[in-house]
C-alpha cells in the first residue's frame, strides 16, 4: 500500500517499490481535502477527482516505466457512519474510484464496509443494503471488483465499542453476501487481522475462496503481558508487524491461498533462497554457530538479537546506519563480526553513527569520535588516528580539554 509513502508523488513512490523489488502496489486515492487523522488515511497519490483520459494515460506510462503494476484502487473511511453528510461524501468518492478504475484498467477497489460503531451489527442491515447494493451495480457496469478488506476498525476510543467496520468475521461475510451476491463483490482478505480475534486463517481461506478479490500481506502479534494486564475487551494488546515477525504462518497460508485458487498478484516467498542469505548474513557478523533462519528472534540471546539487527540493516543496503551499543552483550567472535562489518559500511560509501562506551571499539572503525558528557557536546572532531586511547579518554573525563 502506497499509504506507508505518503510524503512521496505516485512516481516516486512506484520508483521506490520498483528499487526495494516489489513488482505491485496498491495506489491510495483519498480526496485531497481529507480530513481523517488516522495513521495512512488521507493519502493520495492518484486523486480520481479530476481523473480522465489523459491523466490515466500518465499512470499507465508510470506503472510501465518502474514495472510496477497497481493491485488496486483504495481508499478506507466509513460508508455507513451515523453522519448522513459525512456518508454521502465518503460513498460519492468511492463511486469515483470505481470509475477511475475502470479507466486505468486496473479492475480492483478496495475498501471498508463500514459501521456505526454504537449500534449492534443487527440493526445495520439495512443501512448496508442502501449504500452498497448500489455501489456494487456501479461496479458491475464498469467491470470492476470491490474488495472489502476484514479489518474491524477497533484500535482507538472513538471506534469503541464496536469499531468501524462490519466486515470482520466469516458469519457477517456470509450474511454480506447473502445479501449482495454479485462476484463484483468480494474480500480483500487481511490474515493479520484474524489473528487476533483467534479466527483460523486457513478455515477462512477455503470457505470463501470464491470471494478473494486482493489480498494483504500483514503480520500481527500479540503482547501476552498486554493482553493479561487488559483483556480481550481492552485495546492495545496486539501489533502489527510486517510478515514474518509476527504470529502468522506464512508456509500454511501461502499453501491455502493457493489451494484456494489464488492466481492474483502475489508469489510464494522463496524460503530456500532466504534461508541461505540468512545463514551467510549471520556469519558475517560473527555468528558462528548453527542457528536455523527460521528460529524466532524472541528465543535468541542479547547478543545474538542485536547481531539479527545489524544483519538486516547490511542486507537492505541502508545509506544511514545508526548503531546504538552494537556489541553490548556480544561474544568476542561476535563482536568482531559487528566490527568487521561497520568498516565495511564505511569503507563501501555507507554513513555510520556507531554510539558506544568501548572506546577501544570506537578506535577500530570511526573516522571521526564525538564526545558527550551529560547532555553536551564536548568534543566533536577527535581524529582517532591522531589521538591514542589515553589521550581520547582524558577528554571523555574532563580531564583535559578537546
Amino acid at each position: 500500500m502506497t499509504a506507508i509513502l505518503p510524503d512521496l508523488s505516485l512516481e516516486e513512490a512506484l520508483r521506490f517499490a520498483a528499487e526495494e523489488g516489489f513488482e505491485c502496489v496498491e495506489v491510495m486515492c483519498w480526496p485531497t481535502d481529507a480530513s481523517d487523522k488516522r495513521r495512512y488515511a488521507g493519502v493520495t497519490h492518484i486523486d480520481v477527482n479530476h481523473f480522465g483520459a489523459e491523466e490515466a494515460e500518465e499512470v499507465r506510462r508510470l506503472s510501465k516505466q518502474y514495472g510496477v503494476e497497481i493491485s488496486g484502487l483504495g481508499y478506507y473511511p466509513n460508508p455507513l457512519t451515523a453522519d448522513a453528510d459525512e456518508r454521502r461524501t465518503y460513498v460519492g468518492h468511492i463511486r469515483k474510484l470505481i470509475e477511475a478504475s475502470a479507466r486505468l484498467g486496473v479492475g480492483v477497489v478496495n475498501t471498508f464496509v463500514g459501521r456505526d460503531p454504537k449500534r449492534m451489527v443487527e440493526e445495520q442491515w439495512g443501512d448496508f443494503e442502501e449504500v452498497w447494493n448500489p455501489l456494487v451495480e456501479l461496479a458491475e457496469q464498469q467491470g470492476v471488483r470491490i474488495g472489502i478488506e476484514n479489518c474491524p476498525m477497533l484500535f482507538s476510543s472513538d471506534e469503541w465499542p464496536g469499531g468501524k467496520n462490519l466486515a470482520f468475521s466469516p458469519e457477517i461475510w456470509e450474511e454480506m453476501f447473502e445479501r449482495i451476491p454479485s462476484r463484483s463483490f468480494g474480500l480483500n482478505f487481511d490474515p493479520s487481522h484474524l489473528v487476533w480475534q483467534q479466527i483460523d486463517i486457513d478455515r477462512a481461506l477455503r470457505e470463501f475462496a470464491d470471494r478473494l478479490v486482493h489480498v494483504h500481506l500483514k503480520d500481527e502479534r500479540i503482547d501476552d503481558d498486554l493482553l493479561y494486564r487488559r483483556g480481550v475487551n481492552g485495546l492495545g494488546w496486539h501489533v502489527p508487524k510486517i510478515p514474518g515477525l509476527g504470529s502468522i504462518d506464512w508456509d500454511s497460508f501461502f499453501s491455502s491461498l493457493m489451494r484456494a485458487g489464488w492466481t492474483g498478484p502475489l508469489q510464494r516467498m522463496d524460503k530456500e533462497r532466504m534461508n541461505e542469505v540468512a545463514d551467510k548474513l549471520l556469519k558475517r557478523v560473527g555468528i558462528s554457530k548453527d542457528i536455523p533462519a527460521t528460529t524466532p528472534v524472541r528465543h535468541l540471546s542479547g547478543g545474538e538479537r542485536q547481531a539479527v539487527s545489524i544483519a538486516r540493516a547490511l542486507h537492505f543496503d541502508s545509506e544511514l546506519i545508526i548503531l546504538d551499543e552494537p556489541t553490548n552483550n556480544l561474544g568476542v567472535e561476535e563482536t568482531q563480526g559487528v566490527l568487521r562489518f561497520v568498516r565495511e559500511a564505511r569503507d563501501s560509501g555507507h554513513s555510520s553513527i556507531f554510539i558506544a562506551h568501548n572506546i577501544h571499539h570506537v578506535m577500530q572503525v570511526v573516522d571521526r569520535i564525538v564526545v558527550l558528557r551529560r547532555g553536551r557536546v564536548v568534543a566533536d572532531d577527535i581524529d582517532p588516528k591522531a589521538m591514542t586511547v589515553a589521550e581520547v579518554e582524558r577528554v571523555i573525563t574532563g580531564f583535559v580539554a578537546a
